[in-house]
């Protein structure tokens, strides 16, 4: 089981959402991955291959974040 952690650093100079979902495992408490949300959503989590039964969203607000933050998310895990 997987929980996916939303978090939103606005968006970049061209209007591109900077968006995304920190995926935890629900048992370790450990980080497991980063999703990139792009204008793809919720539906992003299941194209980076989770199933909908073993995931879930841990709220609906995304968690706010700066710039430098999400870009070290997504080279780090993209």
């Amino acid at each position: 089981m997987f929980i996916a952690i939303p978090v939103n650093a606005g968006n970049d100079t061209s209007g591109n959402p900077r968006r995304g979902w920190k995926i935890v495992d629900a048992e370790t408490g450990s980080f497991s991955t980063f999703v990139d949300e792009g204008y793809e959503g919720w539906q992003a989590v299941y194209k980076a291959g989770f199933l909908r039964d073993e995931i879930v969203q841990a709220c609906v607000r995304h968690f706010k974040i700066t710039a430098t933050e999400y870009k070290s998310l997504v080279k780090t895990w993209v």
